[in-house]
């Protein structure tokens, strides 16, 4: 039986910064917070952590990539994503806050992140950064999605 959707999954990482992989499906990936006027107005970039992982029980996840997908009502806001430093099945170095780029990681804006194969309930580091220029209006909270394209080993 190929593998399914449903199957791959992301998680939220220990406060977003990296660390542990949680047990907490990412809904919406709305995992930056919300943002105040004072730092919409200053100016902000944030950074967030996912893990995405193969809850596939018996198949392999083959030739797996991440993008980005429809970003809307953003303005100015841009995002981007990247991949993580650490080997699969391994967690990611946390980073001290939001605020902190993770070290070792390229961001892309456009086209897809390789992730190659993911063996049933291995995960990969996948992070998130959206950059809030100066003068933006306030906003309550900002929605990276993300989309998965893979083969099904048919």
């Amino acid at each position: 039986m190929p593998i399914v959707s449903n199957d791959i999954k992301f998680y939220e990482s220990g406060d977003n910064h990296g660390g542990t992989l949680t047990n907490t499906v990412a809904q919406d990936f709305n995992v930056m917070g919300s943002f105040t006027g004072a730092q919409t107005s200053a100016g902000e970039t944030r950074y967030a952590c996912v893990y995405l992982r193969n809850d596939s029980a018996t198949n392999t996840a083959l030739s797996m990539e991440v993008s980005l997908g429809a970003v809307t009502d953003f303005g100015t806001v841009s995002a981007s994503i990247g991949l993580g430093s650490a080997l699969k099945n391994q967690d990611e170095t946390t980073v001290a806050d939001k605020n902190t780029a993770p070290a070792g990681v390229s961001f892309i804006a456009t086209g897809a992140l390789a992730v190659g194969d993911l063996t049933v309930s291995q995960y990969k580091a996948v992070w998130l950064r959206l950059i809030v220029p100066a003068g933006t209006s306030p906003k309550n909270e900002f929605t990276i999605p993300l989309t998965v394209t893979l083969s099904t080993g048919e």
